[in-house]
């Protein structure tokens, strides 16, 4: 009488562990933010104060941390410029700043960096940066010069990164874009001769200061040539364009943006839509307030690895179960 027990407690330890297991699995993977899965869609760009808005092309859930910085990105060196493990300034030259998300942002939203009361997520832009107590988050500062002669660009790159020093400990680039500087040869993203210019990722990613420790390869941000983008992940704005000392942002109302959102359209879609600088305009719709505005963005219906995963332990307890009884 004693055996069916004892394959009873074995079948009750089993499936506890693998349902404790699958719980943990699901936040992890969600954590983590696809090359894309966040996309600058507006910013401003003035003497005063500035700010950009995000759009989730995709769920970001509950729990994700994600950076914000307008350093310039150097593929020769591996670096954000002012950024390294031996450098007193975890912030680089220019400015970095953290979002949290605290409730599942869905895709098609749109947030912006001036909405600091907003419930779904906190804006960090003060305060010490963990592993370096002389260096402190801030806003972004985006370079401006009011004058046709020197229009100087800048950029915004969107990524994830350990909490501790953040630029020096990068684990995924999501999104970059470059202002677009008349000025620049080429034009659009350059390697960094100073802070106002800089490259897209070509993934090589150093910790810690330590060029020998790689441990990012994403060719999705990658290859621009003569400032006109390549790739949906890497948009330079036209460069003789006047996309500074202003406010600007995608066209909401022009043919093309509303033949994509009366159906909805995909992500591989928007993000093509927002690389060609046709489709931006001046305009302050999308800087500051909440709830700006939502993007019809059409979510691919494929299972994700973690769930998967879970079916697949779930098939796998179902033969033990069938063993055991």
């Amino acid at each position: 009488m004693s055996r069916p027990g004892l394959l009873t407690l074995a079948s009750y330890r089993f499936f506890t562990g693998l349902m404790v297991l699958v719980a943990t699995l699901s936040p992890l993977r969600a954590a983590t933010v696809s090359t894309g899965g966040l996309a600058i869609v507006g910013y401003q760009d003035n003497a005063t104060t500035d700010y950009f808005t995000v759009l989730a092309t995709e769920n970001i859930a509950a729990g994700t941390t994600v950076y914000f910085t307008n350093n310039g990105w150097s593929n020769d060196s591996t670096q954000f410029s002012g950024v390294s493990g031996s450098s007193y300034n975890a912030a680089g030259g220019q400015q970095l700043m953290e979002v949290t998300v605290n409730s599942t942002i869905t895709a098609g939203t749109v947030f912006s960096s001036a909405d600091t009361t907003n419930s779904k997520f906190t804006w960090t832009t003060s305060g010490a940066i963990p592993g370096a107590s002389n260096s402190f988050f801030s806003p972004l500062s985006l370079l401006h010069d009011a004058t046709s002669a020197d229009m100087a660009s800048d950029q915004i790159y969107i990524l994830q990164a350990g909490s501790t020093r953040p630029l020096d400990n990068i684990t995924n680039f999501i999104f970059a874009l470059d202002l677009g500087d008349p000025n620049a040869n080429p034009s659009g993203f350059t390697e960094p001769t100073g802070y106002s210019s800089g490259a897209i990722p070509n993934g090589n990613v150093r910790v810690n200061g330590n060029p020998n420790n790689i441990v990012f390869t994403n060719s999705a941000l990658s290859d621009q040539t003569n400032g006109d983008p390549n790739d949906n992940t890497a948009v330079a704005l036209d460069p003789n364009s006047n996309f500074h000392d202003g406010t600007f942002g995608l066209n909401l109302s022009g043919s093309a943006f509303n033949a994509l959102n009366a159906t909805g359209a995909s992500q591989a879609d928007w993000l093509a839509y927002l690389a060609d600088s046709s489709n931006w305009s001046a305009q302050s719709s999308l800087t500051t307030g909440t709830n700006i505005v939502n993007i019809n963005v059409e979510m691919a219906p494929e299972p994700s690895r973690a769930l998967l995963l879970q079916l697949g332990m779930v098939a796998l307890l179902m033969r033990r179960f069938r063993r055991l009884v």
